[in-house]
């Protein structure tokens, strides 16, 4: 089972029940860190779900900025390896 990566209001609420359920779980500061750990824990052909359990507006002011946010941090790390993996094959 892939871990989860809590966020948000009920990040602790959400981890307690992780934890309880003996589910692999990480508390993250922001959806920034969590897509940041995402990326680093994800393994080839896995998919990350971004599924709010609540609305995060004590860190976005809508659902449609949450989500545009995600998207934004995964095409970065995208173009990011991308380059990497250029830069690695020309040296």
């Amino acid at each position: 089972m892939s871990p989860l990566y809590n966020i948000g209001s009920n990040k602790e609420k959400l981890s307690t029940l992780a934890q309880e359920y003996k589910i692999k779980f990480f508390k993250c500061k922001n959806l920034l860190n969590a897509a940041q750990k995402i990326d680093i824990n994800l393994k080839k052909d896995e998919v990350a779900l971004l599924s709010p359990a609540a609305s995060s507006l004590d860190e976005f002011s809508s659902y449609a900025e949450r989500g545009n946010d995600f998207k934004n941090y995964v095409s970065t790390f995208i173009v990011f390896k991308l380059l990497y993996i250029n830069l690695a094959e020309t040296s």
